[in-house]
C-alpha cells in the first residue's frame, strides 16, 4: 500500500499541480493557457479580431497535424497510460517481497495483475496499429507541396534524375479513391505501367493544360 501510496500521491501533484514558493511540480488540466501564458496570445490576428475572440481561430484542433486527427489516435495513448498505471500493483507486490524476504509467495497475488497490464498494453499496441496503418499509409507517399490530383501526370525522381514519366493510375486515401489530395496528407497512388518505387524516390505531379494559339 505505501507503494501505491507514493504513486498516487506522484501523480496527483502531476495531475493538480504542486507549488511551493518558487518551485512548481506539475499543473491542473484545468488551468487555462490565456491565463497562465499570457504572452501566447500575442499574435497579429488576436491582435485584429481582440484576444477575447481566440477561440474563433483555435478551434476543433486547427493547426494539429494531419497524422493525429484520427479517432484511434484519440484512445490509443489513454488505454497505453491505464495499461503501464495497472503495472503498480505487481510491481508493489515485488517490493513488498523483497522487504519480507518473500521469494515466490508474492506471485500467485501479482500474476493477475500482471496479466491485465500486459492485456490492455497489448490493446493499446494493437490501437497504435491500426492507426500506423491507417494515418500512415505505409508504403504510401506524403504530399508535401501543393494537391495531386486524379488522372495527372506524374514524374518519378531517384537521386534527382528522372526515371520515370507517366500518368496516375490511382489515387486513394485510408484505402478509398478519391479524386485529390491536399498538402500535408498522406495518400496512397499508383503509377500505369510503372511498379519500381523504391524508399526516397520522389514524385513530381503536374497537369498538362493546351492553350489556343492568339493570332
Amino acid at each position: 500500500m505505501v507503494v501505491i501510496a507514493f504513486a498516487q500521491i506522484a501523480l496527483g501533484s502531476m495531475l493538480l499541480g504542486f507549488h511551493w514558493g518558487e518551485l512548481k511540480i506539475g499543473s491542473s488540466p484545468f488551468d487555462l493557457l490565456r491565463e497562465q501564458r499570457p504572452d501566447f496570445l500575442n499574435i497579429p490576428i488576436l491582435g485584429q479580431i481582440g484576444v477575447g475572440n481566440y477561440l474563433e481561430v483555435f478551434k476543433d484542433g486547427n493547426g494539429l497535424n494531419a497524422l493525429l486527427q484520427n479517432y484511434w489516435m484519440v484512445i490509443h495513448p489513454p488505454t497505453l497510460f491505464l495499461g503501464f498505471a495497472t503495472a503498480i500493483v505487481p510491481f508493489a507486490y515485488s517490493i513488498a517481497a523483497l522487504w519480507r524476504n518473500n521469494d515466490r509467495g508474492w506471485i500467485s497475488h501479482a500474476l493477475i495483475w500482471g496479466l491485465v497490464c500486459v492485456g490492455i498494453l497489448g490493446l493499446g499496441i494493437i490501437m497504435g496499429g491500426f492507426w500506423a496503418y491507417e494515418a500512415l499509409s505505409f508504403g504510401g507517399y506524403c504530399v508535401q507541396d501543393g494537391v495531386i490530383r486524379r488522372n495527372s501526370m506524374v514524374r518519378v525522381l531517384r537521386n534527382n534524375v528522372v526515371i520515370h514519366s507517366g500518368e496516375l493510375d490511382s489515387l486513394k486515401r485510408f484505402k478509398d479513391d478519391v479524386k485529390e489530395v491536399k498538402n500535408n496528407f498522406e495518400c496512397g497512388l499508383s503509377i500505369k505501367n510503372f511498379n519500381e518505387i523504391e524508399v526516397g524516390d520522389m514524385l513530381e505531379v503536374f497537369e498538362v493544360v493546351e492553350v489556343a494559339r492568339k493570332l
